[in-house]
């Protein structure tokens, strides 16, 4: 399972001529595998036990408490699911202006598309020209 989330929770470079698994949102590293990286993920960056709520049973369709590590997985996903839009915005805009509009809480490209203008220009680092090629490359 933990190949599934390469490109989002972490990337595989070499060193001295072996893989080496390096997380996307710190420093950590790792020689010992893509397993490894994603337990980092999970207890550095997504402590699932934190956001639980003692009271609350998570339950599925059947009504069947749902296992913690099927909770953590969907967690996962959820998080995985965020981290490709995020990049989408990134891959549409560039670095640069993604940044800017990620940071403005705008993290998805469909968060963008009903933007005007004026919506725009309120971000600070975008004027009416940035805001208007970015409307444009929305509407292609």
């Amino acid at each position: 399972m933990s190949e599934q989330f390469e490109g989002i929770f972490y990337r595989v470079g070499m060193w001295r001529g072996m893989p080496n698994y390096k997380c996307m949102e710190c420093n950590f590293a790792t020689l010992d595998g893509a397993d490894k990286v994603i337990a980092h993920v999970r207890r550095r960056h997504f402590n699932w036990a934190e956001k639980r709520q003692p009271m609350i049973v998570v339950a599925n369709k059947r009504g069947q408490e749902v296992a913690s590590q099927e909770r953590e997985d969907a967690g996962m996903a959820a998080m995985a699911g965020e981290a490709i839009a995020r990049s989408e915005v990134i891959g549409k805009f560039g670095e640069d202006v993604g940044a800017m509009l990620i940071d403005a809480g705008l993290s998805s490209l469909s968060s963008i598309k009903p933007l005007t203008t004026d919506d725009l220009v309120k971000i600070e680092g975008i004027g009416k020209a940035r805001a208007r090629k970015i409307l444009r490359e929305m509407g292609e």
